[in-house]
């Protein structure tokens, strides 16, 4: 059964996703395991060994919006019903923070005065400290806290926000977003954005977005290297205009002849 389900493809025959595969194999391989310890089986796990290879699973997905669905985007947000739900998006994309991270945000954790933010036990294993810039602080500065509750954007009864899947559909539909935009892609949309101004390198890129190391900041590459060859071709009409130039017939007194001289 489980080699059957490692082929990847399902009853109807329709293919499984990789990320289902393993998904499916490592709940097997842990269900074993636990019959195992309670002795309810003995034996080796049949969801180990040479023969069950874990597919190889692409998590490299880089979603963004366009400036046109951003425009819409915004001018959702600010005719939205509720503000602490529209401030919540508008902070992830004024600051490409990761959704947990937003939720666990706490008062304490931001400098309003000098433009800060402490990103505690962040995806990147430790906290970090990040600027915030103008469009992030504005948000904060005019967003009601809520009495009793230490979170920024907490959820029911002033308590640490759990989800935001409804919300954020509701927003996707009135602000007419592709059905399938995650929340994460807000985080994509800044990064991006970010890497195609020509004016943050990767590193920086890197420090902004928390990651770890390079490794994942390297899915913004592409877009500054589109900048650094618009960047090189610049010389191309330097050189154009320089050639324009030499072709032009240029004026020589030393051999203009004039009727005395002939």
């Amino acid at each position: 059964m489980i080699l059957e389900l490692r082929k990847g493809i399902n009853k109807r025959g329709v293919p499984f996703a990789a990320q289902t595969i393993k998904h499916q194999v490592v709940l097997i391989r842990r269900l074993f395991n636990l019959a195992m310890v309670w002795e309810l089986y003995s034996g080796e796990n049949p969801a180990t060994g040479k023969k069950i290879k874990m597919p190889k699973v692409d998590n490299v997905v880089t979603e963004m919006l366009t400036e046109q669905e951003l425009k819409r985007l915004l001018s959702t947000l600010e005719n939205y019903h509720d503000l602490q739900t529209a401030n919540l998006v508008k902070f992830a994309l004024f600051t490409g923070l990761r959704r947990g991270e937003i939720f666990n945000l706490k008062w304490e954790d931001v400098d309003l005065e000098n433009g800060w933010v402490d990103i505690k036990d962040s995806k990147g294993g430790k906290s970090q400290v990040i600027p915030l810039n103008k469009l992030a602080l504005e948000v904060l500065r005019k967003h009601p806290q809520t009495e009793g509750s230490p979170y920024i954007f907490p959820g029911r009864n002033g308590k640490k926000r759990k989800e935001f899947k409804t919300a954020w559909k509701t927003i996707k539909k009135l602000a007419n977003l592709p059905s399938n935009f995650r929340f994460h892609g807000l985080r994509h949309t800044y990064g991006s954005f970010l890497a195609s101004s020509g004016e943050v390198d990767l590193y920086t890129l890197q420090r902004l977005l928390t990651h770890k190391g390079p490794a994942m900041t390297q899915r913004y590459a592409h877009l500054t290297e589109e900048r650094l060859r618009k960047g090189s071709a610049v010389i191309e009409k330097v050189i154009e205009k320089v050639m324009g130039n030499l072709k032009t017939p240029m004026k020589n007194k030393n051999n203009s002849k004039t009727l005395s001289n002939s």
